[in-house]
């Protein structure tokens, strides 16, 4: 099964003014650590990764991941 751009919150944390959390992208065995896009997160929520417009093969191209 190919792994999606949509996922779930494992677990999450606020640094300073920023949101990481595990995200485990539909069809993907294990979850990546990433921002999140907003100021609402909760384990469990869904979301969509948010791509940059120039893309160069890198996780960085992942700008965060919106609630859905």
């Amino acid at each position: 099964m190919p792994v999606g751009p949509e996922g779930e919150v494992t677990t999450w944390t606020i640094s300073g003014d920023r949101a990481f959390a595990l995200v485990k992208l539909d069809g993907a065995d294990t979850a990546i650590l990433h921002y999140i896009l907003g100021s609402k997160v909760r384990t469990g929520m869904r979301v969509r990764a948010q791509f940059s417009e120039v893309r160069k093969g890198h996780i960085m191209d992942i700008q965060g991941f919106e609630p859905i």
